[in-house]
């Protein structure tokens, strides 16, 4: 019995030894290995979250103006040259001015001497007009009034009546001699009325006539009033022209000259920069030929393409950063102007955007190439992580791995603005958050 509570004795103390033997080498092993690295983390900062629209483009110039003559001549003075900046008012070019002079000249001389013959003409219509109101009224003044009566037709009027009168007597006397029956007597008191009746007849185409001629006279009268008052208003419009002075023509013709000599002069409209110039000295030149081209360098614009994915995101008045291949320390400021709405490229899905420059900087020229960036949206002093940390799908959710406490855990975040470097944290993190990046 003894012997065998021994061997129950031992049992667990062997047991007991054994488990420290192990436990003092697990702990040996732990103090000879070390605790691993912490991973590599990025920071959850605070800043903006941009996403833009890439638009690769040239500079366009919006302000050139061909420049002409606006006369014609020959070209005998040429200043500028392509690449020249000129100043508002700069003389460009210019014609020969000595024909333009002498025809001016010549001009000014013509109506010099047209003043005095002016005033002589003048002096002569003025007496004419006077000649012509006198007649017309001494014709006004001849001309029968109301009541008054023609005396060669008041005398046949009065034959008339006379003749009537002794028609009527030998009508009387007849019928008192007829009265008692046929006789001689009252044959030749019947010849007597016949008589009578012829002379009453004559006496009556008299009165015609005399009427007729009445009439005749006064139509003429009033004919002849007609052309006196035509002569009166004719005389009168060449005295108020005269009034007005020398020929009118004489006077276009020196403002013609001297238009022609000032058109002869090219000054520029503008400040601005020569792009072309297309004549030498000596060639003929005149209004229908343009020969200098001048751009405003101050008034510029982007024509650039966007993708058709990229279209819907645009809109006019987003802002833009423009870089130059040309100027690579040059950054300018745009907006969006314009979208067309027509695919520019068979080929390629390529929609034309007009933007334009907010103010164009020195070293800015048309051709040149443009890079645009357009900022379709902006979160400004929001939590962001680099777009490259969190892949998140068609959701506003995303899964990460954050290390805190010597540890790393799982974290489900809620992503707002995708940008193009930084995505916006809504929620799921903080400021200082490492998240893991490998």
């Amino acid at each position: 019995m003894k012997r065998g509570w021994l061997a129950l004795l031992v049992v667990p103390a062997v047991a007991v030894v054994a488990g420290a033997a192990y436990l003092g080498l697990q702990s040996g092993q732990a103090q000879n290995n070390p605790a691993a690295p912490p991973p590599q983390t990025v920071p959850v900062t605070r800043g903006d979250v941009v996403q833009s629209v890439a638009a690769p483009g040239e500079l366009e110039a919006t302000r050139q103006q061909e420049m002409v003559f606006t006369t014609t001549g020959q070209l005998a003075t040429l200043n500028v040259r392509p690449g020249d900046a000129v100043q508002a008012g700069q003389v460009l070019a210019q014609l020969d001015l000595k024909p333009l002079q002498k025809t001016l000249d010549e001009a000014r001389a013509a109506l010099k001497r047209a003043q005095p013959e002016n005033a002589r003409q003048l002096a002569a219509a003025q007496l004419d007009l006077q000649t012509a109101q006198t007649k017309l009224a001494q014709a006004q003044a001849s001309l029968p009034k109301t009541g008054d009566q023609n005396e060669n037709l008041a005398i046949a009027q009065r034959r008339l009546e006379q003749a009537k009168n002794q028609l009527w007597a030998a009508q009387s006397q007849r019928d008192s001699v007829c009265g008692h029956g046929k006789s001689t007597q009252c044959d030749q008191a019947q010849a007597v009325v016949q008589a009578d009746e012829e002379a009453v007849r004559i006496a009556e185409l008299q009165v015609q006539q005399e009427q007729a001629k009445e009439q005749s006279d006064l139509a003429a009268a009033q004919s002849n009033l007609k052309v006196l008052q035509a002569a009166v208003d004719q005389a009168q419009l060449k005295v108020d022209g005269l009034k007005q002075g020398v020929d009118p023509a004489l006077i276009q013709a020196v403002d013609d000259a001297q238009a022609a000599l000032g058109g002869a002069t090219l000054k520029a409209p503008c400040a601005g920069v020569v792009l072309e110039v297309s004549a030498q000295v000596g060639e003929q030149m005149g209004p229908s030929r343009s020969f200098i081209l001048l751009g405003d360098p101050t008034a510029l614009e982007v024509r650039s393409t966007v993708i058709e994915e990229d279209l819907p995101l645009v809109q006019p008045g987003q802002a833009v950063d423009l870089a130059f291949d040309a100027q690579p320390d040059l950054s300018v400021t745009a907006h969006v102007a314009r979208i067309v709405p027509e695919r520019c490229d068979p080929d390629r899905p390529l929609y034309p955007v007009y933007i334009s420059v907010d103010s164009p900087a020195p070293g800015m020229f048309p051709g040149m190439t443009a890079d645009a960036t357009i900022t379709i949206a902006r979160r400004q002093n929001v939590l962001r992580l680099p777009r490259a940390l969190v892949h998140a799908g068609a959701s506003d959710m995303a899964q990460v791995r954050v290390w805190a406490n010597g540890q790393t855990e799982q974290r489900t975040i809620k992503i707002g603005l995708r940008g193009d470097v930084y995505v916006e944290i809504l929620g799921g993190l903080h400021e200082g958050d490492q998240v893991v990046s490998g």
